[in-house]
């Protein structure tokens, strides 16, 4: 895992990153709002009081990672391609 990732690696990292948090934002949102339903009726699921705040804050972990990965694919203190040389003194 000591690998340094190239910013096209990073790039994509952040878009499934960005991807997954949004799928599990929506997941954690829908079962919240079946949650809320239930109640109103008279019904407490305790799954979905289990499963929204957890699929909401692991959905927001996911936003927080593709924002790093995007982060670190652009900023300036990615090492060079280029090798670096040295030269002797005169």
């Amino acid at each position: 895992m000591n690998e340094r990732l190239t910013p096209a690696q990073l790039v994509r990292n952040a878009q499934r990153a960005n991807g997954a948090g949004t799928d599990l934002l929506t997941m954690g949102l829908s079962v919240g709002a079946l949650g809320v339903a239930g109640a109103a009726l008279g019904a407490v699921c305790p799954v979905c009081v289990v499963a929204t705040p957890a699929l909401v804050g692991f959905g927001l972990l996911q936003k927080l990672r593709a924002y790093w990965f995007k982060r670190k694919a652009t900023s300036t203190g990615l090492p060079s391609l280029s090798p670096v040389t040295t030269r002797p003194p005169q």
